[in-house]
């Protein structure tokens, strides 16, 4: 059961300049393993929507995530394989060592910011 009574949201989306683009961009600096169950309803709840084909992640904001959390990221690179992809912008070099060390380097596009990911979309 979960106590968390504290709702808000963990991202927004966005449209890019092409609407076929959404911009995630998190609201927190740490996304902990706590915390996967609600990224996991955000991102089904998010892509059941149908209303952007690729995604953006902007890690920009994010100095700490588990290992968990790759987890959920994969199930989301799973929810959009069939229509888009998932490109992840702005993500700090100590992050991008975790998808390194973990092979997840190679399942995902990473680019320096957002602009450059809708340029390759």
């Amino acid at each position: 059961m979960n106590n968390n009574t504290d709702s808000s949201p963990l991202f927004i989306c966005k449209p890019a300049d092409d609407t076929s683009v959404g911009i995630i961009s998190f609201s927190i600096p740490v996304l902990a393993a706590a915390q996967n169950e609600q990224l996991t309803a955000e991102f089904l709840a998010l892509t059941a929507q149908n209303k952007y084909d690729n995604y953006i992640l902007d890690l920009s904001s994010i100095k700490m995530l588990s290992n968990q959390t790759l987890s959920v990221f994969l199930q989301l690179r799973k929810l959009v394989e069939t229509r888009g992809k998932i490109a992840i912008s702005g993500i700090d070099p100590d992050l991008y060592r975790v998808f390194k060390i973990t092979g997840l380097h190679n399942l995902f596009l990473f680019l320096r910011n957002n602009e450059e990911a809708v340029q390759t979309f």
